[in-house]
């Protein structure tokens, strides 16, 4: 019997040779008969790549190297600007008209309870200020044309009333919150910008309701803005963590 060295390309560069030992033979016996290029030792067992240090073709020795697995990760499907404001701006719009209509009249005051703040605050975080601004100014719009999009009647009757301060500062709420939320990002800055666009809902709305109903600011809080405080921030959180799930998801 001899021993026959014989070089076979791994397959991962120049250094990539590993040895195989064919002992049978002169003959040099395969598995599978002739023509068959597997080797065998003398007992009829096939063997493969050794596993001592591989061997480059200058003579040194190389330790087996891992093999590279590349993996292409798909890009997340992009939706332009312009696109996803022009189905958000209707979208908030329409959502805040049905937020409207989810009410719950108070008998202690002229303000109801509704979902409406809700609704603002994550336009501005989801479309950011323009696109905030621009779903809520054509809510407006609609309503004062006479569509029975606000909690109470339809057209400039509710923008005269005692609520109306609070329609009125929609759209500078949800630009506020928007640019805020564009400019800083993480739940907590942008709480703080939900909280500041509640903040700007009740001046508008407390300043417009002293004045229609010929109240001090005192009273005015009162009646439009102490009832509302706790469920107002909730809502801000709510849409805070909405508004940072939409942003890592797109």
């Amino acid at each position: 019997d001899v021993r026959v060295l014989v070089a076979a390309r791994t397959g991962d560069g120049a250094s990539g040779w590993a040895d195989y030992a064919l002992l049978g033979s002169a003959a040099g016996r395969t598995a599978g008969g002739p023509g068959v290029d597997r080797p065998i030792v003398g007992d009829g067992v096939p063997i493969g790549p050794s596993r001592a240090p591989r061997r480059s073709l200058e003579g040194k020795q190389v330790h087996p190297r891992k093999p590279e697995v590349k993996v292409q990760v798909l890009r997340r499907f992009e939706v332009s600007p312009v696109l996803r404001l022009a189905i958000g701006i209707p979208t908030f719009a329409a959502l805040t008209a049905l937020a409207a209509h989810v009410r719950l009249p108070l008998p202690f005051t002229p303000v109801p309870v509704t979902l409406q703040v809700f609704t603002v605050l994550l336009a501005g975080g989801m479309l950011g200020g323009f696109g905030g601004a621009a779903s809520m100014a054509l809510y407006l719009a609609l309503g004062v044309l006479g569509l029975p999009l606000f909690a109470g009647p339809a057209g400039l009757a509710v923008l005269s009333g005692a609520t109306g301060g609070y329609i009125l500062a929609f759209p500078a709420a949800a630009a506020l919150v928007g640019l805020l939320t564009e400019r800083y990002s993480g739940f907590a800055r942008t709480s703080l910008a939900t909280f500041a666009g509640v903040g700007l809902i009740y001046l508008g709305g407390t300043l417009w309701m002293g004045c229609v109903l010929g109240v001090g600011i005192g009273k005015a809080l009162q009646l439009g803005a102490l009832p509302f405080i706790g469920v107002d921030l909730l809502k801000a959180l709510a849409a805070a963590g909405l508004g940072c799930w939409y942003k890592k998801s797109t």
